[in-house]
């Protein structure tokens, strides 16, 4: 069967779209931390620190969010491996963020409501874990 011969594909449909977008959000958030994380590794394993044991890691320096952002800890196995924690943390609210979107653009408010729902009780909990 020839390319000229095949039925049209059928359009996708919103809910396909959004399961589309949120595995793209999964995937790309997964690579994304464990490439941190593997970099992260392979820095404290070239570098002069020995591996901590249980009772040591409290002793790790731990680089602040500023530092993280700005870069200013660029060398920091310590730094690649909270970052990539970071995005993995953060890749379950993108989801979310992305079920948001998907629900105003589809007018279907009451799931739009249930999400901000849930992302609003994320936010509660992180703003309060920082107090």
């Amino acid at each position: 069967m020839s390319a000229a011969n095949l039925p049209p594909r059928p359009k996708q449909t919103r809910g396909a779209a959004m399961h589309q977008a949120m595995t793209r959000v999964s995937v790309v958030g997964s690579i994304a931390a464990g490439m941190l994380m593997l970099i992260g590794t392979i820095l404290f394993l070239l570098s002069s620190h020995k591996i901590p044991g249980k009772g040591e890691l409290h002793r790790l320096p731990a680089p602040t969010l500023s530092q993280l952002f700005t870069g200013s800890e660029y060398r920091s196995p310590s730094a690649y491996l909270g970052a990539g924690l970071l995005v993995l943390a953060m890749t379950p609210i993108l989801r979310i963020l992305v079920t948001v979107t998907h629900f105003w653009q589809a007018k279907d408010y009451r799931h739009f409501i249930v999400s901000v729902g849930v992302l609003s009780i994320i936010a509660l909990s992180i703003f309060l874990a920082w107090r």
